[in-house]
């Protein structure tokens, strides 16, 4: 899987959007409102959730929230504990 440096730049903006809708108990939501939220194009947030994720977002639903995060933070490698 190739994933640009610029993508990698963003994932984490992302992870922070995603975690506090968590927070507010939202269980999905859309590259359209990531994308609004930072500022950016929704296709470019559309092409780097799908190029990280394992499941793709639904039309008129999104991605689902808990995937997502989970998705990143395995992309990232954020899951492993160190000493």
């Amino acid at each position: 899987m190739s994933v640009s440096f610029e993508t990698i730049k963003r994932l984490p903006l992302y992870l922070r959007i995603l975690k506090s809708k968590k927070e507010e108990n939202i269980a999905n939501i859309s590259s359209t409102a990531i994308a609004n939220e930072l500022k950016l194009n929704s296709i470019q947030v559309r092409k780097d959730l799908a190029s990280i994720s394992k499941e793709d977002g639904k039309p008129g639903i999104g991605f689902e929230v808990n995937k997502l995060i989970e998705d990143i933070n395995e992309f990232l490698d954020l899951n492993k504990t160190q000493n």
